[in-house]
């Protein structure tokens, strides 16, 4: 799971979204900005959808208009190869709220999009380093990086910092720039689930939440802790990962699918 360089695509983009809403319910977030860097040739993107200060949602036409761009600039910088858009804690909220943008806005999710999560990187080369967290301000701190607090949360400041991140991580660990998992930009993926870290999502023959939701309702009608709890006993998950809690996983599946999956019982 953990890739070295050869295994990363090699277009690879730090992104960072700006969003006003609820990032647990993606289906009732409203991007404000975009911005982008290509760690490969050093091109940026940033575009606002509509200045921080309004809290009404968005016009529809302008998100739409705004990723239609985004989308376009991404395919110039891969030339149709994969590309991994890199993120901060990016696979819990960037990613499915870009994902549920991007549905809104009846615009196709190219499938050459891998979303890659610089928090899951930065824990597993930092584990030995008492960095006191692994948040974006907290690792900025410890590996002796200046921010300027009053621009923080603008996303292409927040994405120049991360880029400082992970070249920091680079030469202090002599890691790759990016490594972990590589999770397709139109999936959904099964660590949204709380108790399904990296390790469970790797020994986990489905990856991504919707399959494995059609998965337990196929074979046990229903998405209640017990069935859940049968499925992930069924597939010997307790036995390729000792530790795991199956029943925090268990009691979990639905409201996650609840959430990210609008699903209804």
């Amino acid at each position: 799971m953990w890739q070295c360089d050869e295994d990363v695509p090699a277009c690879r983009i730090v992104f960072d979204l700006e969003w006003v809403g609820d990032s647990r319910t993606p289906s009732d977030t409203h991007l404000t900005q975009v911005a982008a860097f290509n760690l490969s040739n050093g091109q940026t993107f940033s575009q606002h959808v509509r200045p921080l200060v309004a809290k009404t949602a968005c016009i529809g036409s302008r998100v739409g208009a705004v990723l239609d761009e985004w989308v376009a600039w991404i395919a110039t910088q891969c030339l149709g190869e994969t590309v991994a858009l890199i993120a901060h804690n990016g696979i819990r909220y960037d990613a499915p709220v870009l994902r549920n943008a991007l549905t809104k806005s009846g615009i196709a999710i190219p499938p050459n999009i891998l979303v890659m999560d610089s928090l899951l990187h930065s824990r597993y080369h930092l584990k030995h380093y008492n960095m006191g967290g692994y948040s974006i301000d907290t690792l900025c701190i410890g590996l002796g990086i200046t921010v300027d607090h009053e621009s923080r949360h603008d996303a292409m400041y927040d994405v120049q910092v991360l880029c400082d991140i992970l070249w920091a991580i680079e030469a202090l660990c002599n890691c790759p720039v990016i490594s972990g998992a590589a999770q397709p930009l139109g999936d959904i993926s099964t660590m949204l689930v709380r108790g399904i870290g990296p390790s469970i999502w790797a020994a986990m023959p489905i990856k991504a939440l919707l399959p494995l939701c059609e998965a337990v309702l196929d074979g046990y009608n229903d998405l209640t802790p017990e069935s859940c709890l049968a499925y992930l006993e069924d597939i010997g998950l307790r036995a390729t990962v000792p530790l795991v809690d199956l029943d925090m996983i268990a009691t979990n599946i639905e409201p996650t699918a609840v959430r990210h999956l609008q699903y209804h019982y």
